[in-house]
């Protein structure tokens, strides 16, 4: 089966999977006349018990990505670029960069398309600005029907429907 899946990077880390056919979710006056709702799971995994060491949140992250590839069979995995200003201390752009790295190396082995995506474009994309704040997300994530399970699983989602939007441009 093949799948998008989504990745909100941090040590509380969203998911998201999109499932065929690509297409971003309806906005809620599209739905209301009868347009589909895009498949999507998601949900969120927590590192902060190991946060006290890269090195095991690392590992944890690294038993726990294959394990959701291999369930979910992605042909396609897209996260949120981290920036300088999300970056507080060095741990945090360590932790922030590894994440990613690790992403780029599993998806590179299980040969999976790996795409690096903005967070301001994913923002602006959800709710109409790239400043939005996460009770933004969360709230634009419920008025399209979906229920995350906190700003994380909401970031994910929205993260999906962006890289779902952008394949189907593609496509077309």
């Amino acid at each position: 089966m093949s799948c998008l899946l989504a990745l909100d990077l941090a040590t509380t880390t969203g998911w998201a999977v999109a499932m065929p056919p690509y297409a971003p979710a309806p906005t809620p006056m599209e739905q209301e006349a009868g347009a589909a709702m895009p498949k999507r799971f998601s949900g969120s995994k927590s590192f902060k018990a190991y946060a006290g060491n890269i090195g095991r949140v690392m590992d944890q992250f690294g038993i726990w990505l294959p394990e959701l590839i291999t369930v979910h069979q992605p042909d396609m995995i897209v996260f949120e670029a981290p920036f300088a200003g999300a970056v507080r201390n060095a741990n945090t752009g360590r932790m922030l960069f590894g994440f990613c790295a690790m992403v780029e190396m599993i998806a590179y082995r299980q040969k999976i398309r790996c795409l690096e995506c903005n967070n301001a474009t994913v923002k602006k994309h959800a709710t109409g600005s790239g400043r939005a704040q996460k009770v933004d997300m969360i709230k634009a994530a419920r008025d399209r029907g979906w229920e995350p399970k906190d700003d994380n699983a909401a970031d994910a989602l929205w993260l999906a429907d962006y890289a779902a939007a952008m394949r189907q441009a593609r496509a077309a």
